[in-house]
């Protein structure tokens, strides 16, 4: 089966940074969208108007599992197992510390540059690709071996769409005004002011 993927953009060139242990059972997208009353009147305030709209997430939990995939490739049957002195003992030897994998993965959310601008990366999972940044990892350690060496993990990761979504809106709304009439004297910005909202008065009265 093909194993989902991370890539590093760097100038444009996606490179693999890494693959996955184990395919996620399933990924969420969150969209979100902003709303504001028309033109910022008082009068109707039941009339909305589209403000912008916000960057996709996705959300997806990865699994790390060094006890049964161990350095020689050999596959366990010890996963739903309780960890016994003696199970540990014919394992430890071989299981490495899952938290390596987890740490390589952590770079993806650190900070990379002088800039402090994070990474920008690619999530590659068959013909789904998703481009943004990592704004979020929760890891959850669940099996640990007699020293203490943990050797199963689950993370929660959090990933903002780049590039981030343009502000829209209508015209004389929020932004859209405000980089309409940036090159405007006060006074003139004023008069398109008072000009629209005699527009949209005696539309909607």
């Amino acid at each position: 089966m093909e194993k989902a993927s991370f890539y590093k953009l760097d100038n444009g060139n996606a490179e693999l940074f890494m693959n996955v242990m184990f395919n996620p059972a399933s990924y969420t997208i969150d969209s979100r969208a902003s709303y504001t009353a028309a033109g910022g009147l008082e009068i109707r305030k039941d009339i909305l108007q589209f403000s912008k709209v916000g960057v996709r997430e996705l959300n997806m939990e990865l699994y790390f599992d060094t006890i049964n995939t161990n350095q020689n490739g050999a596959s366990g049957a010890v996963t739903n197992m309780l960890m016994t002195t003696q199970l540990a003992g014919l394992f430890s030897a071989s299981a490495d510390d899952v938290s390596a994998q987890v740490d390589k993965l952590r770079q993806l959310i650190e900070l990379t540059d002088e800039k402090g601008t994070p990474p920008i990366i690619e999530f590659h999972w068959g013909s789904f690709i998703f481009r943004g940044v990592m704004v979020s990892m929760h890891e959850n350690y669940t099996m640990f071996l007699p020293d203490g060496r943990p050797v199963k993990a689950t993370v929660s990761v959090t990933i903002d769409e780049y590039p981030l979504s343009k502000m829209t809106s209508l015209p004389f709304s929020g932004g859209a005004e405000s980089k309409l009439t940036e090159n405007v004297s006060s006074s003139q910005k004023n008069d398109l002011k008072t000009k629209a909202e005699a527009v949209i008065a005696s539309v909607i009265v």
